[in-house]
């Protein structure tokens, strides 16, 4: 392609749709994470219901747990 403006909009138009992708990811992969921690949790110590720092911190002591609210 022999026109500068159309080359520098498709090069802008590629390196935004990497920076949205980029910015996304690491929020999916932190949900994915959270959503398995909960799942084993429940599955570990047979909670019902919502999982909170309270809950987990009765059932786990002697260890740093903080509350992550993840929709299923």
């Amino acid at each position: 392609m022999d026109h500068p403006l159309l080359n520098k909009f498709i090069k802008d138009l590629i390196l935004q749709i990497f920076s949205m992708i980029d910015e996304q990811e690491p929020t999916e992969s932190k949900r994915h994470r959270a959503q398995g921690i909960i799942k084993i949790a429940k599955r570990m110590f047979s909670i019902k219901g919502v999982l909170s720092y309270t809950v987990l911190i009765q059932k786990i002591p002697n260890h740093l747990v903080y509350k992550n609210n993840v929709e299923d």
